[in-house]
């Protein structure tokens, strides 16, 4: 399927460097796609090319089909050189193109949203989120979010991109890099007290164990896989240790983002 958005080998410098190095990737029809990374890794460079507010040095872009170099709606009203400029400044004659402008975009299928929640308290962080994630589910927007704040990029993204001195360092699902990022899955399970030694030892030689360590309530484990989990839990059952609760868990995007991270030092 052709993605809404398709860069292929995008490429920005200015004078103090490279900003955003030979880009590939595409956002299909409907897709939240988080764009992150710490600042200056090349995600406002990344929209602005890709609104048509920037020129590449090379690669090009295509955005519902078209070319953000020759199609942006600022140029073709003669506005391209005001993009950054406050409005307040504008000639009434400047101001009456913009109006048409944004007239023409009253219902776009594509929206680019740099920081939507900063500085918002959180039950409109809460608001602006659900609104995002109904435009997307329910209306079939497709939608570009910067955003250094992880957990509103978790809830609403599909698939994120992790930029980082302007280059793409990962592309894809929380899940799919997190199987690239480690083995196995991590669960806690609670046995309404630490472990002790002699059951730690007995859950640790459980076929498919490959790491378990106390908790405040119970132990914490790296298992193979699910059915691993139930054979430790059936384990511990038949040794008439109580088990309250077995929770598999799945790595957040926080997880997977400061993985990725950690490879950047």
């Amino acid at each position: 399927m052709s993605g809404v958005i398709e860069t292929f080998g995008l490429t920005r410098s200015f004078a103090t460097g490279i900003a955003l190095d030979d880009l590939t990737l595409d956002v299909q029809p409907g897709e939240v796609l988080a764009l992150l990374g710490p600042n200056g890794a090349g995600k406002t460079t990344t929209v602005r090319l890709l609104n048509g507010v920037l020129l590449p040095d090379r690669g090009e872009a295509r955005v519902l089909g078209l070319d953000p170099t020759k199609d942006d709606l600022l140029g073709q009203f003669g506005m391209i050189d005001r993009a950054n400029d406050q409005v307040q400044g504008f000639s009434t004659g400047q101001r009456k193109r913009l109006a048409l402008a944004r007239a023409l975009l009253h219902d776009p299928e594509v929206l680019f949203l740099d920081e939507p929640t900063s500085g918002l308290d959180p039950a409109a962080t809460r608001d602006v989120v659900e609104l995002i994630g109904a435009l997307a589910t329910e209306h079939g927007r497709t939608v570009i979010v910067c955003t250094h704040f992880l957990g509103e990029a978790g809830r609403l993204a599909h698939r994120m991109a992790v930029l980082h001195r302007g280059r793409l360092q990962a592309f894809g699902r929380p899940d799919e890099l997190a199987a690239a990022l480690w083995d196995g899955l991590e669960a806690d399970v609670d046995l309404g007290a630490p472990i002790d030694d002699r059951t730690l030892a007995l859950v640790r030689e459980v076929d498919g164990v490959t790491a378990g360590s106390p908790t405040a309530a119970g132990v914490h484990l790296r298992v193979r896989d699910r059915e691993v989990l139930a054979v430790v839990v059936a384990t511990l059952v038949g040794r008439e240790v109580p088990v309250y609760s077995s929770v598999p868990r799945t790595p957040t995007l926080e997880d997977v983002y400061f993985a990725i991270e950690a490879g950047f030092t």
